[in-house]
């Protein structure tokens, strides 16, 4: 008996110098909730030797904000595409401790993405070794997902791609003090099966890399260089599509004049020297194109009150919006008398009630050439040209009457600054929105919804200035009650990072669309949300170095001039004439 200890504590004796097992660890987001966390993305390929090569991914919308995460694990950004499935994988953190070499499993359900059906996603981690990452000692977790389609009883009122299948693998480094991701490589694939028989099976592959570069709160240090940096390399690129010969930028489909007017219009907005001839040139082009669509014309407008406008860096937010004669007053006659002409072209083009692209059916109609119609008509007006005020009554009654009906109450506060520590008022409101076409069964989504307000509110001005017999107390009331519950709406699915309820699909547009609402409607912060700070904070992190932002499959300069302008913030708040 004394042989077998003996022999027992031989066997033993090694292990007692041996290090404790590492305890079990919970990996738990910190950030606070306007924080920023950027990251760099680039793809990962292989060459033929295998070893491994990494390219800046600029298609990919990096970043991810404290409000974003929701029990101290999950990743739920709002406005979710397809796009964002690996990063609800990747930064959905397990819910349990983990221990070195045991998987954890769990689920992750999403019945809120934009261009696919309900999913379900059963997910593995397992625990390594820690890792260095910059001298930081980080946990390593191995991840493994598989993706399914998720059956309800109640399908989605329109008909959705369904996911066939998806992987996902991945390994994460999280540093646990501080609270974050420090990187996350992945691969990811996903197939789509369409919505429509005859349509096209897709499947989706990513392999990435995220890279933690900072973590910026709301208008951290730097913040306004950074905005004057991008503005500048911003313009510089519009700059550079400039076709010298002919004096213009090139046509979009059949909208020949429309890139050409909207690039003045950022380029004036962005404070450049009026005197460049290469404006004049532009102008010139501009006025001399026949009259075809309603954004060509509404922009064209706008442009050429951006140039007679004062200089965008004597107004500031928060001081009195510019008076319509520091316009009226500085415009050349010929040029009054083309807005007026314009504007006349727009009031005749009213299609009913809204405006709409040129079609021979009396119905086509959509609120996106409308809130550009109504902001050719405010242009106008500032540049000397009155408006017709039974236009402006009829179009104000149609977005009225097309908001939705119902929707959830919330607590709405609107803020007018946008210094920290301010709070404003909170009230009641029904959380209802705007959608493309005037029908019942359109959905709502941000862009639309930001449109109906910014446009809401120039028609309230505009009417109260010209003295509109018809718009009474009670006309009033219902339009103070329209806006209230839009900005409802844009506050319960807020974000910055997408088209809210309709995933990336114009998320440029969404973002010029909150830039004229917040700044016509004097609103600084819907809520928690700093929203010129959070937009301009991805702008500046998505930004290429050649000054431009990839917005898809394409660089589309429509939406880079949408960007500039958001973060120049254009738009002058509205005179209302009270």
């Amino acid at each position: 008996m004394a042989g077998m200890r003996g022999a027992l504590l031989v066997l033993l004796l090694p292990l007692a110098f041996q290090d404790p097992p590492e305890p079990a660890v919970s990996l738990t987001w910190k950030l606070a909730r306007t924080d920023f966390a950027r990251y760099r993305s680039s793809t990962i390929s292989f060459d033929s030797g295998g070893d491994e090569r990494t390219y800046p991914n600029p298609i990919r919308i990096v970043g991810l904000f404290g409000y974003e995460i929701t029990e101290g694990t999950k990743y739920r950004p709002s406005g979710f595409d397809s796009s964002e499935l690996p990063l609800l994988l990747g930064l959905s953190l397990p819910p349990k401790p983990l221990t070195i070499g045991k998987a954890t499993d769990w689920s992750v359900d999403w019945e809120e993405g934009w261009d696919y059906g309900p999913i379900t996603a059963r997910c593995s981690a397992t625990r390594r070794v820690a890792v260095d990452v910059g001298g930081v000692s980080c946990v390593a977790v191995d991840l493994k997902a598989r993706i399914t389609a998720l059956l309800r009883a109640d399908p989605p009122p329109k008909p959705q791609r369904i996911v066939e299948k998806g992987n996902f693998e991945g390994t994460l480094l999280f540093d646990t003090a501080k609270g974050v991701v420090r990187r996350l490589d992945f691969a990811f694939s996903l197939t789509l099966a369409p919505a429509d028989p005859k349509g096209n099976r897709d499947t989706i592959e990513h392999r990435e890399r995220l890279e933690l570069e900072a973590i910026l709160p709301n208008r951290y240090r730097g913040f306004e260089g950074d905005v004057i940096t991008a503005i500048d390399k911003g313009i510089a690129w519009v700059w550079r599509n400039y076709q010298e010969a002919g004096g213009h930028w090139g046509a979009h489909f059949e909208h020949k004049p429309g890139p050409t007017a909207l690039s003045l219009l950022t380029i004036l907005k962005g404070s450049s020297d009026r005197k460049d001839p290469r404006l004049k040139k532009a102008m010139d082009w501009m006025l001399e194109q026949t009259f075809e669509h309603t954004y060509d014309t509404a922009v064209s407008i706008m442009a050429v009150e951006a140039f007679y406008s004062p200089k965008d860096e004597t107004v500031r937010q928060g001081q009195a919006p510019a008076a319509d004669k520091e316009v009226s007053a500085r415009i050349e006659p010929v040029h009054a008398r083309w807005v007026g002409s314009a504007a006349r072209w727009l009031e005749m083009k009213l299609a009913k009630e809204m405006w709409s692209y040129p079609s021979t059916d009396p119905e086509a109609r959509d609120f996106s050439n409308t809130q550009y119609g109504v902001l050719g008509l405010y242009s106008a007006a500032r540049c000397g040209a009155t408006p017709d005020v039974t236009v402006l009554r009829r179009v104000a009654e149609t977005y009225l009457r097309v908001q939705q009906k119902k929707g959830p109450r919330v607590e709405l506060a609107l803020i007018e600054t946008d210094a920290e520590g301010k709070t404003g008022a909170k009230q009641t409101a029904e959380a209802r929105g705007w959608p493309y076409y005037d029908h019942p069964a359109d959905p709502i989504y941000g862009s639309m919804t930001a449109g109906g307000i910014s446009s809401l509110v120039i028609l309230d001005a505009l009417r109260r200035r010209l003295g509109d017999p018809k718009y009474d107390g009670r006309e009033r009331a219902r339009v103070r009650t329209a806006l209230r519950d839009g900005w409802a709406w844009l506050q319960l699915h807020w974000t910055v990072k997408g088209n809210p309820t309709h995933g990336r699909d114009w998320l440029y547009y969404f973002l010029y669309g909150i830039e004229r609402c917040g700044m016509l409607d004097g609103v600084a912060r819907l809520g928690e949300h700093d929203w010129y700070a959070e937009g301009a904070t991805l702008l500046i992190s998505n930004q290429t170095s050649d000054g431009y932002w990839h917005t898809g499959k394409y660089v589309n300069l429509y939406d880079n001039c949408f960007a500039i302008l958001f973060l120049k913030r254009a738009t002058m708040r509205v005179a209302t004439g009270k």
